[in-house]
């Protein structure tokens, strides 16, 4: 396995003999809160593999019990109404993105996902969870909407 990218907030692998590619959320200082940062190099990253179709498959998972936190509640509080809006296009363009993708996309949600986490989970082909998964679309508790 070979890395592919050299990103901030995801680890990116390729196993050659499955044609997969890996993806990681690998926010650790905020318990894999997905960030404006996170969103841009996601974006990125699909837009890469987009033209790529000798990957098969691409699987997504994260390297905490939980896929996601979503906001990062502190981080949330500080943005202003424009940076706000430019992260839920960023997040809607994504979520457009990941269905026109060739390949199969499968993401592991793990333990649970919350807010645009588990909005984010949303379009992939195939989604695997562990059994006691919960899922928290607690949008209005943050005065948010959803953006799909």
């Amino acid at each position: 396995m070979s890395s592919v990218f050299n990103y901030q907030t995801l680890k990116v692998r390729l196993e050659k003999s499955t044609r997969t590619l890996h993806i990681t959320f690998a926010n650790d200082d905020l318990d894999n809160a997905i960030t404006m940062e996170t969103l841009f190099e996601f974006e990125s990253l699909l837009a890469w593999v987009t033209t790529k179709v000798e990957i098969h498959s691409i699987f997504i998972q994260s390297n905490s019990a939980v896929f996601s936190i979503g906001y990062n509640q502190q981080l949330l509080k500080k943005l202003t109404i424009d940076k706000l809006a430019k992260f839920t296009s960023k997040l809607q363009k994504i979520n457009q993105a990941i269905t026109l993708l060739p390949q199969t996309v499968i993401l592991d949600l793990q333990m649970g996902a919350s807010n645009i986490a588990s909005e984010l989970a949303m379009p992939w082909d195939l989604r695997i969870s562990n059994s006691s998964y919960k899922v928290h679309f607690n949008h209005t508790q943050l005065a948010s909407v959803l953006c799909s």
